[in-house]
């Protein structure tokens, strides 16, 4: 494998079982000089996830994303992990050679695993920092065509605002850590790309995705070894027999079946607001008029007297937009009607690019 950071090219053989061809000991040399060289977060980010990697244990530790409260640790075996690589590999006709780029935060899987897919796979890895518009560091830094990359929704919706013609140096994209907005989905339909772009599901427990679909299609579906079922509350059930044998990984995302191993995310069960005794998905009501709204928004809710919660409408503008209301009420219920619409500056982000859901409600309800 052939790694491309900043100004250099190190190239560490790789083979099978955890992938290496020279001795830990001689690895750990290079890895620990590189990351005494490394000049910012997101190389020392990297190396410290490979030096992890190359050591003596049989798993790593991998960090959840927080998008629903405080982060926690879990352990990953390191064969599960080269399993989940593989398939992924397998699926997108992923060959020894081809240019695999990542631009995001080795703290969290998703890029973890895209480092492994390039091991495992004896690609060409490319590294920029994890920006917001990671595109135009890849273009200035390195002349090449990039066979396969992952982003975050937000580094899409930056780099179709900056330059959506440019994306096409890119043949396959997959996005995770977040539905991609149906305006941002229809606005590169539009522009007629020759990048295939699919969306992900999946979360660290299951080490990365375990189910895709393309950005044009409505439902997602299971990738081979995995079973997805539903519980008495709507929420999906996971088995995956090549990565995770005998075991059942229950998720707090409520899901719609369509079909064997097929389904639509509805939302999280923990996100479920109960306004005046009736629950209300604020993800399923965003799906309902995502349509209707070009810029960034949440649903979400504030404390109310009467209601207990009201819903509320969070949008990130600097400006107050009167019109939002009038554009989806035909869409929604009188019980789903937002109470209050409220215009934030700026969303609050976590580390990994999604939008903070707690941080942005609470400096809204504060503008209340």
């Amino acid at each position: 494998m052939k790694i491309h950071i900043e100004e250099q090219i190190i190239e560490i053989p790789m083979a099978e079982g955890l992938g290496m061809e020279i001795s830990n000991n001689a690895l750990f040399k290079i890895v620990r000089m590189q990351k005494a060289m490394a000049n910012s977060d997101y190389e020392i980010s990297f190396w410290s996830f490979i030096e992890e990697w190359v050591n003596d244990k049989e798993f790593i530790i991998a960090q959840t994303s927080g998008s629903t409260g405080t982060p926690w640790e879990i352990q990953l075996k390191k064969t599960a992990v080269i399993a989940s690589a593989k398939r992924t590999n397998a699926f997108f006709d992923l060959k020894s050679g081809m240019n695999v780029w990542l631009c995001m935060d080795c703290k969290y899987i998703g890029a973890k695993l895209m480092v492994i897919r390039a091991l495992v796979g004896n690609m060409n890895l490319y590294i920029t920092a994890t920006t917001k518009e990671p595109l135009q560091k890849l273009i200035e830094q390195y002349s090449c065509r990039i066979d396969f990359a992952a982003m975050v929704p937000m580094q899409l919706h930056h780099i179709a605002i900056e330059n959506i013609e440019s994306l096409q140096i890119i043949q396959t994209l997959i996005i995770g850590g977040g539905t991609l907005p149906h305006a941002l989905a229809k606005f590169i339909q539009t522009k007629d790309i020759s990048t295939k772009i699919y969306e992900t599901y999946g979360m660290t427990e299951t080490i990365s995705h375990i189910a895709v679909k393309k950005m044009e299609e409505p439902y997602f579906k299971a990738l081979p070894g995995v079973e997805i079922r539903q519980d008495e509350e709507g929420c999906a059930l996971i088995e995956d027999s090549i990565l995770f044998e005998n075991q059942m990984i229950q998720t707090h995302d409520i899901i719609e079946l369509h079909g064997p191993n097929t389904f639509k995310i509805i939302g999280r069960i923990d996100n479920i607001i109960n306004s005046g005794g009736i629950k209300i998905s604020p993800e399923a009501l965003e799906e309902k008029i995502k349509h209707l709204v070009s810029i960034p928004f949440i649903i979400s809710s504030a404390p109310d007297e009467v209601l207990g919660n009201k819903i509320i409408f969070i949008y990130e503008s600097n400006t107050i937009d009167h019109q939002i209301a009038e554009r989806i009420k035909s869409s929604l219920s009188k019980y789903e009607m937002p109470k209050e619409f409220i215009p934030l500056e700026h969303f609050d982000y976590l580390e990994n690019l999604k939008i903070d859901r707690m941080k942005t409600r609470l400096k809204a309800i504060a503008r209340l």
